[in-house]
Formats: structure tokens, C-alpha cells, sequence
């Protein structure tokens, strides 16, 4: 149940047409997130004293997507929703295959 009603909460607020003035702010929070979750990846991989099938997992949980509620809870706090919706539908297609590929590529 809860994975059809996210879809919905991003498809909502989701507009091909994405105002210019926007792209600046996308741009910076997902390249943060991402360098965030990468560097944290690395610490975790090489330095946590744990069996490999758990540092895996975890660095697999790292990249998983934000929450998909993002853009209303934005919303009612004032702030565009537009853009918050743009981050979470990026979110979610990058989270997406960034786990699919450490799960390919990072040994067990």
C-alpha cells in the first residue's frame, strides 16, 4: 500500500516544465546528498569493523531514496513544492541505479 501512494505523492507536484530559477537549488541538494552519501560509503566500507555482507548493506541503504512526502510537508511549510518534487523524482531514479549498481559491483 505505501509504495502506490508514494508514487502518487511525486507524480502530484511533478511538472515537465521546470521553472530555471529552480535548477540551481536541485542541483545543489542532490549533488549533496550524493557526495554526503558517497564519502559516508567509503568510511563505512573500509574503516567499520563488521563482515562484509553487513557493510554492503548498509553502504546499499545509504544511496536508498528520500521520502516521498517531502513535497507536501514543503509545501506547508511555504517553500516551492515544485522543486522539492523535481528532487525527490531525480532522487528516486538515481537512488534507484546507484543500488543496483553496488549491488552488482561490491563483493559479498
Amino acid at each position: 500500500m505505501q509504495t502506490p501512494f508514494s508514487m502518487l505523492c511525486i507524480g502530484i507536484l511533478f511538472e515537465v516544465r521546470f521553472p530555471r530559477e529552480g535548477r540551481a537549488t536541485v542541483a545543489r541538494v542532490l549533488a549533496g546528498r550524493y557526495t554526503v552519501c558517497a564519502l559516508a560509503a567509503v568510511v563505512l566500507w573500509l574503516w567499520l569493523p563488521v563482515p562484509r555482507e553487513v557493510a554492503r548493506t548498509l553502504v546499499v541503504m545509504l544511496f536508498a531514496p528520500v521520502a516521498s512526502c517531502a513535497p507536501m510537508i514543503t509545501i506547508e511549510n511555504g517553500c516551492d513544492g515544485t522543486v522539492a518534487a523535481v528532487i525527490n523524482s531525480i532522487s528516486m531514479v538515481l537512488s534507484i541505479t546507484i543500488m543496483t549498481l553496488l549491488l552488482a559491483v561490491l563483493p559479498v
